[in-house]
């Protein structure tokens, strides 16, 4: 493969990771500011359903490439990435589908504080201004999840 389509198929990678990351927030704020009636809440697992259904996809697919091809990211990258993705499907799920569950709300704040970590990681070790984002990102979710 040549190193052109390698360095393209990464930057595929990267968009379609940063358009999953806006694409939470949106829909995060969708679903709580404009459908809070409780009649709309199967379209909120509908959301729910498909925005987790392709950032599973999009993890699946993201890790076989990493392991295909010879084109590896940094480590951290990829950790970031990852728990960045699961931070935002299981703080959907526990906030929407399962509002009440302790066990779910500590797998959410477990992996909140994971993507956290590996944030200030990316920031303060391997000095990738991308982490900053992160950093506040998680915060934000540990505010609005905290109180609620």
């Amino acid at each position: 493969m040549s190193d052109v389509l390698k360095e393209n198929k990464l930057n595929l990678f990267n968009n379609l990771f940063k358009f999953l990351f806006l694409m939470f927030w949106v829909m995060f704020w969708f679903i709580g500011i404009i459908l809070t009636d409780y009649k709309f809440n199967k379209i909120a697992i509908y959301f729910f359903i498909a925005y987790s259904s392709v950032c599973i996809i999009y993890i699946i697919s993201y890790v076989i490439y990493m392991k295909t091809s010879n084109n590896f990211e940094k480590k951290i990258e990829v950790f970031y990435k990852i728990s960045t993705l699961l931070s935002f499907i299981f703080s959907t799920l526990s906030y929407y589908i399962f509002p009440i569950s302790i066990m779910w709300f500590l797998i959410k704040l477990s992996l909140l504080f994971t993507y956290m970590y590996i944030s200030i990681l990316k920031v303060y070790k391997y000095k990738l201004e991308e982490g900053v984002v992160g950093i506040l990102a998680s915060a934000l979710m540990l505010f609005m999840f905290l109180r609620y």
